[in-house]
């Protein structure tokens, strides 16, 4: 039995959410949405496969909608 195919990892969890977002056109907490059906995870336990850079990419889409105040730029995973 392969256990590479079967463990998720923060690296084959953000390939994952960059191929969503790039073939689907859709945005990064859309795609979260996606690859954890995919993969039967649950959203709520995924806070520790988002990487630095996906994490970025979603606060930036957050502000870019207006979805996050000024005085507090950061995205807070819980």
């Amino acid at each position: 039995m392969k256990l590479d195919g079967l463990m998720m990892t923060r690296q084959k969890f953000s390939k994952n959410i960059e191929r969503v977002v790039k073939t689907k056109r859709i945005s990064y907490l859309e795609a979260i949405i996606v690859v954890c059906e995919e993969s039967g995870l649950e959203p709520e336990d995924v806070k520790k496969y988002i990487s630095p850079a996906i994490r970025s990419k979603m606060e930036a889409e957050a502000i870019k909608l207006n979805l996050m105040k000024e005085k507090n730029r950061s995205i807070e995973l819980q």
